[in-house]
């Protein structure tokens, strides 16, 4: 028995493979015709975030909690984030002569 597929039967991918399994035949769709490749276009959105931007590695440190929470307060007076905070100190720490 030989199935030929006309596109209009068994929409259901899982049926499809069920049926056709049972059967003992494994039937394809027709191959679609390539598609031309678009330009790349810049999303529009939000900006690509620290922790998936592959120029930035998260690091741990350890701090007394009385500083972090006066940091934070301040941080957030300032509209400042702790991660550029560091990365500025540790910048101007990096320009000092050893």
């Amino acid at each position: 028995m030989e199935l030929v597929y006309s596109g209009t039967w068994l929409h259901s991918g899982y049926a499809k493979r069920r049926i056709l399994g049972k059967l003992g035949v494994m039937a394809k769709p027709p191959a679609k015709a390539a598609k031309k490749a678009a330009p790349a276009k810049k999303k529009a959105g939000r900006p690509r975030a620290k922790h998936s931007d592959p120029d930035y590695k998260q690091m741990s440190v350890y701090v007394h909690k009385d500083v972090r929470n006066k940091v934070k307060a301040r941080l957030f007076e300032q509209g400042g984030e702790f991660s550029g905070l560091v990365e500025s100190l540790l910048r101007a720490w990096l320009k000092k002569p050893q």
